[in-house]
C-alpha cells in the first residue's frame, strides 16, 4: 500500500497539470472511479463533475436522449436517474384510486398532462404542488360521451380519438372537449385504435379491421382479418398497419401488415412455431422497419420488417417473461429501454436491448393481483394504470 505522502505527492502531481490534460486522463475512468477520484482534492472535485466526461457515460445509459441536457440537468445528473431505473431506486407512490376495478388506460403527454380513461370518460389530469406539500394530480378536464367503457385512446395533434366497448369511436378536440366527429360501423367491441392526419383506424372483436376517413366521416376500407383484433398500429412511413390477432384462428398469423390505401395484406409477421392462442395485446412501431410486440405468449419480440422476403422469419430479438406471464403492453424510449407490464401482481419489467434478461422488475404497489393494463413514461417517471387505480414510480430519488 503507498504510504500517505506518496498519495498526497501523486494529487498535488495531478493538480499541477492543465484542466484540459487532466480531463483527457479522467475520460478514461468509470464511474466509481471518477467518484473515488472527486474526493481527492478540490480541483478533481470540480473536474470530475464536468459535463465532457458525464456525457459519454449517461448516453450508454437506458432512456437517455442526446436532447435532455436541454432540460436544465447536467449529464452526471441525468446518469444518476437512469441509473436508478435499472437498479431498483424509486419511489412509488398512489396518484389516482378508482371507486371500482376498471381496466384504464393512460397516456403522458409532454404538457406533463396525464389522460386517463375511466369507464366511459376520459379524464385529463395536471401535477399541482400546493403550498409546498407533495404534488397532487387534479382533474381539469373530462371527456364525455360514450355508452360504455373507453377501452382505448389515441392523442395526434389537437384532437383525441377514442374507442368504446359500446362499438363506436369519437374524435374530440383536445382544447374544448367537444366531441365533433362519431363513427358507427363496427358489429363488436372496439377494442383498439389509431390515428394518423386524417386516417383513422380500428380493431373490433368482429373480426375486422376499418379504415375511416375523418374528412368524409365514412369506412374506407373494412379488412376481414377473420380473427378478434386486439391491437393495432399505424406506420406512416410506408402507409400500413399492423394489426394483432387473438391467435386462436388456424392458419391465421396473429400478426399481419396490411396496405392502408389498398386495404390488402402485405405481409404475415411469422416466428416459427406459433401456440394457439398466442395473441398480440401491444404494439409499437420504433421506426419505419421496426416493430416491438408482447402478447400471450409471453415474449416480447423485435421485428423488422424488410427481412421478411429473404427469411421465413422477421423476428430479430426476442424477450421472454422469467415467470412465463402475459404480457399485457409494452413501450420503450425508441433506443435500448423496453419497458413491459403483465397480467398479474402489477409486476413491471425493465429490459436493456443489448442483453437477454430483464435488468430490473418492479412491483406497482406491493399488494396488487391486478394486471398492468397500460403504462407510461418521461425521463424520470413511469405511470402504471392497474385496476385499482394509477401508480407512479419516481426515481429522481
Amino acid at each position: 500500500m503507498p504510504s500517505s505522502q506518496s498519495e498526497t505527492e501523486c494529487a498535488t502531481n495531478l493538480n499541477s497539470l492543465p484542466d484540459d490534460v487532466l480531463l483527457a486522463i479522467l475520460s478514461f475512468c468509470d464511474t466509481k472511479s471518477l467518484s473515488v477520484l472527486s474526493r481527492v482534492s478540490k480541483n478533481l472535485y470540480r473536474l470530475s463533475k464536468d459535463d465532457y466526461l458525464w456525457r459519454k457515460i449517461a448516453l450508454r445509459c437506458v432512456n437517455v436522449r442526446p436532447s435532455d441536457r436541454t432540460c436544465g440537468w447536467n449529464w452526471k445528473e441525468i446518469f444518476r436517474v437512469s441509473w436508478n431505473w435499472t437498479h431498483g431506486y424509486c419511489r412509488d407512490r398512489n396518484i389516482l384510486k378508482f371507486k371500482c376495478n376498471l381496466m384504464p388506460w393512460i397516456q403522458l403527454e409532454r404538457s406533463k398532462q396525464l389522460f386517463v380513461a375511466q369507464a366511459a370518460d376520459v379524464i385529463v389530469y395536471q401535477n399541482r404542488r400546493r403550498n409546498n406539500k407533495q404534488s397532487s394530480w387534479e382533474p381539469i378536464k373530462t371527456f364525455r360521451g360514450h355508452h360504455g367503457d373507453v377501452s382505448k385512446f389515441v392523442i395526434a395533434g389537437d384532437q383525441l380519438v377514442t374507442c368504446s366497448v359500446d362499438n363506436s369511436v369519437r374524435t374530440w378536440s383536445l382544447q374544448t372537449a367537444e366531441c365533433y366527429g362519431l363513427f358507427h360501423g363496427h358489429t363488436g367491441v372496439v377494442h383498439s385504435v389509431d390515428c394518423f392526419d386524417d386516417v383513422i383506424v380500428t380493431g373490433s372483436r368482429d373480426r375486422t379491421v376499418k379504415v375511416w376517413s375523418q374528412e368524409s366521416k365514412s369506412c374506407v376500407h373494412t379488412i376481414h382479418v377473420e380473427d378478434n383484433i386486439w391491437s393495432v398500429c399505424i406506420n406512416p412511413s410506408i402507409r400500413c398497419v399492423a394489426s394483432g390477432g387473438s391467435g386462436h384462428i388456424k392458419g391465421v398469423s396473429p400478426l399481419q401488415l396490411w396496405d392502408i390505401e389498398s386495404g390488402k395484406l402485405m405481409t404475415s409477421l411469422v416466428s416459427g412455431v406459433t401456440k394457439v392462442g398466442a395473441g398480440v395485446r401491444g404494439m409499437k412501431w420504433e421506426s419505419p422497419h421496426t416493430l416491438l410486440s408482447c402478447g400471450y405468449d409471453t415474449n416480447i419480440r423485435l421485428w423488422d420488417i424488410r427481412l421478411n422476403n429473404y427469411s421465413v422469419s422477421s423476428c430479430v430479438l426476442k424477450w421472454e417473461d422469467p415467470h412465463d406471464s402475459v404480457v399485457y403492453c409494452i413501450d420503450s424510449d425508441n433506443k435500448w429501454m423496453v419497458i413491459s407490464g403483465t397480467n398479474r401482481y402489477g409486476v413491471v419489467r425493465i429490459w436493456d436491448k443489448r442483453f437477454r434478461k430483464n435488468v430490473q422488475m418492479y412491483y406497482a404497489g406491493m399488494n396488487s393481483l391486478s394486471p398492468v393494463y397500460s403504462l407510461a413514461f418521461n425521463r424520470t417517471s413511469l405511470f402504471v394504470a392497474l385496476a385499482s387505480g394509477v401508480r407512479v414510480l419516481d426515481f429522481r430519488v
